[in-house]
C-alpha cells in the first residue's frame, strides 16, 4: 500500500476513534467501512465515498454530523467548541490525505472552509 493511501486510512481511523470517544460508534462505522475498502484494494469504490456528497455534502452529510447531530448532542454544552474544532481538524486532515490520491477542483475551497472552522471553534473555545 502506498504512503498516500496509508495516510488516508490513518485519517479515517482517527475520525472513527473520535466518534467512538463521543459515544457515536455507529457514525464511526462509515469511516471504518471506507478503510476496509482500501485494505481490500477496492480503491475506486473508496474514492467514490471519499469524494462524494455523503461525506462532504450539505445537511445530513458526515461533515456536519457532530455540529448538527440527529440524536442531539452527546457532549456537554461547554465542550461544543472544542469538540467541533477537533472534528473540523480531523476532517481537514482527511481531506488533505484524500487530495493526495484523488484530487478534485472543489477541495481547495473546502480546505479553506474547514481551516476557518478550526480557527473559529478554537477561538470560541478559548474565550
Amino acid at each position: 500500500m502506498s504512503p498516500q493511501w496509508r495516510s488516508v486510512m490513518e485519517a479515517l481511523e482517527a475520525i472513527a476513534e473520535f466518534l467512538e470517544r463521543l459515544s457515536q460508534p455507529r457514525l464511526g462505522d462509515y469511516f471504518r467501512e471506507i478503510a476496509t475498502m482500501i485494505r481490500l484494494g477496492r480503491l475506486e469504490e473508496a474514492v467514490q465515498e471519499l469524494t462524494g456528497a455523503r461525506l462532504w455534502g450539505g445537511a445530513g452529510s458526515y461533515i456536519d454530523r457532530v455540529l448538527y447531530p440527529e440524536d442531539g448532542y452527546v457532549f456537554a454544552a461547554e465542550e461544543f467548541w472544542q469538540v467541533n474544532a477537533e472534528y473540523s481538524r480531523l476532517l481537514l486532515s482527511l481531506l488533505y490525505a484524500v487530495e493526495s490520491v484523488a484530487p478534485r477542483e472543489w477541495m481547495s475551497e473546502l480546505k479553506a472552509r474547514l481551516q476557518n472552522c478550526v480557527q473559529y471553534y478554537t477561538q470560541r473555545g478559548d474565550a
